[in-house]
C-alpha cells in the first residue's frame, strides 16, 4: 500500500527554486491547471509501469484525464495549502512528481511488480523532498480526497487478480 500511496500522492502534485516561486506566484486557475496536467501525466506513467507488467492490464484501468473528481480534490489541495500560507509544499510536491515522471517514462525496469516487491528501488518518488514536505502531502492529500479520486483508476477487481498473478510468477 505504501507504494501506492507515494506514486498516487505523486499524482496530483516543475523544477528547482524558480519554478516553486512561479508556482506560488501563479493565480488559482493557472496553478490548477498546471496540477491537472501534472497529474494526468504521472496517472499516465502510472498506467505505463502496470502496462510494462503486461499490456493486457491496460483494459482494466481507468482512463489518466481528470474530471470534476479529481479537481474537486485538487482544489482542496490548493486551498489548504494557500490558507496555511504553504503553497511552497505543493510546489515542492509539483517538482518532484516531475523528477519521478522522467525516471518512470525512461526506466524500462520500473514495473508495478518490480516497485511493489523492491526489486526497484522506490526512493527516487521522494528524493529532495523534506521529510516534513512529505509527510504534510500525505495529510493533504488523504484529507483531501486524492488519493480516493486516483484508486477509482485501478479499481477493477480484474486488475489486481491478475497483478497478483505475476506477483506469484515473478517469486
Amino acid at each position: 500500500m505504501r507504494v501506492f500511496t507515494a506514486l498516487v500522492l505523486a499524482a496530483g502534485l516543475s523544477a528547482g527554486a524558480n519554478a516553486q516561486s512561479d508556482f506560488e506566484q501563479m493565480p488559482r486557475a493557472q496553478a490548477l491547471e498546471h496540477y491537472e496536467t501534472v497529474g494526468e501525466e504521472f496517472l499516465d506513467a502510472f498506467q505505463l509501469i502496470y502496462t510494462r507488467t503486461d499490456p493486457e492490464l491496460a483494459q482494466y484501468i481507468g482512463s489518466p484525464e481528470w474530471d470534476e473528481v479529481d479537481r474537486e480534490a485538487a482544489a482542496c489541495v490548493y486551498d489548504t495549502y494557500a490558507e496555511s500560507g504553504e503553497l511552497e509544499n505543493m510546489a515542492i510536491a509539483l517538482e518532484q512528481t516531475e523528477v519521478a515522471l522522467e525516471r518512470l517514462r525512461e526506466d524500462d525496469s520500473i514495473t508495478m511488480i518490480a516497485l511493489m516487491t523492491g526489486e526497484v528501488d522506490r526512493a527516487f518518488l521522494t528524493v529532495g523532498m523534506p521529510e516534513d514536505v512529505e509527510e504534510r502531502n500525505i495529510e493533504v492529500s488523504q484529507a483531501c480526497g486524492v488519493l480516493e479520486a486516483n484508486s477509482r483508476r485501478w479499481s477493477d477487481p480484474e486488475l489486481m487478480q491478475r497483478l497478483m498473478a505475476h506477483m506469484e510468477r515473478a517469486q
